[in-house]
């Protein structure tokens, strides 16, 4: 909660000083979506270990726009501290432009989580800048990892 806002407090103070601008040449873009699927009570990840509880290839990011599903491929997957990071950059631009919020990860066949990811782009005199706003899985507020801010947890 205090980072988002000293992030935001820093941006306008960097900002504030601007004279003559061109907001093209200022756009900070968004973070990719970036999440991780771990162990609720151990943290242990949950796609690559020996024996994963859930495999990469039935992992699908989707939403619905104008009754039509639409997937978003999962565009990188690197090893972080002790888990898998999975990452979609093309999220954070419709949920900030496209103005849809709902998102939808399946796991597996019977296993799907829904997602409220709001993106919001702030216009500041010189610049824009997209932020991510509270977020929510199935309900509740996702957490971060502690490891890397940028990255939510889905705790199975």
């Amino acid at each position: 909660m205090i980072k988002p806002f000293l992030v935001t407090l820093s941006l306008v103070l960097l900002l504030s000083g601007c004279d003559t601008c061109n907001k093209n040449d200022c756009v900070d873009p968004p973070d990719p979506f970036k999440f991780s699927i771990i162990d609720r009570n151990n943290k242990e990840d949950l796609v690559f270990p020996e024996n994963p509880r859930y495999h990469l290839d039935s992992i699908r990011l989707f939403y619905y726009q104008d009754e039509e599903e639409i997937e978003l491929p999962l565009q990188s997957i690197t090893k972080e501290f002790h888990y898998t990071v999975l990452s979609n950059q093309t999220l954070p631009y419709i949920s900030a432009i496209g103005i849809i919020k709902d998102f939808y990860l399946q796991l597996s066949y019977n296993d799907i989580d829904t997602m409220l990811i709001d993106v919001r782009q702030i216009d500041f005199e010189c610049c824009t800048v997209f932020q991510y706003a509270q977020s929510y899985i199935n309900g509740k507020i996702f957490k971060r990892s502690q490891d890397d801010y940028t990255v939510f947890l889905i705790e199975k």
